[in-house]
């Protein structure tokens, strides 16, 4: 399994001290899908839901990354792999994919970053590359 984070991500994520302002944060790289995505259960970060702060939506732009039809990704955090997307084939032919159930619970805040990463559910046939986004929208924790 190999794990990919990019530089842009490790930079603090922009934030937020009030709960009703929603920011929109993107975060696009390359992905070089015959070194990165080969594996099932392989997995590239693509963005960060910073400290103290809960999500309110995603808008992940899959690249074309699979010249067949094989590709199927999932987008999540360490531990629940498809708790934003689940099973997508976007990234056959490439396009947008948003969360499965914008009702569904979301990653509550905590103290700490959390990286959210692109799973590989089952690798490509014929590797492509291309490029990868995603858009999180987010805003502070409500005060208590």
């Amino acid at each position: 399994m190999t794990t990919t984070v990019p530089e842009t991500i490790s930079k603090p994520a922009p934030t937020s001290t009030s709960s009703s302002e929603v920011l929109a944060v993107r975060h696009a790289r390359a992905v070089d899908a015959s070194a990165e995505f080969t594996t099932a259960g392989d997995k590239i970060a693509l963005g960060v839901l910073p400290a103290g702060h809960v999500l309110v939506d995603c808008i992940f732009e899959g690249g074309d990354l699979d010249d067949g039809t094989a590709v199927v990704v999932t987008v999540g955090i360490e531990g629940d792999t498809d708790l934003l997307i689940k099973s997508s084939t976007v990234c056959q032919a490439g396009g947008i994919a948003r969360m499965d159930n914008p009702d569904a619970p979301k990653p509550a805040a905590t103290d700490a970053d959390r990286t959210i990463y692109l799973y590989c559910g089952t690798a490509p046939t014929t590797d492509a590359d291309d490029t990868c986004a995603l858009t999180l929208l987010y805003k502070a924790k409500p005060s208590a």
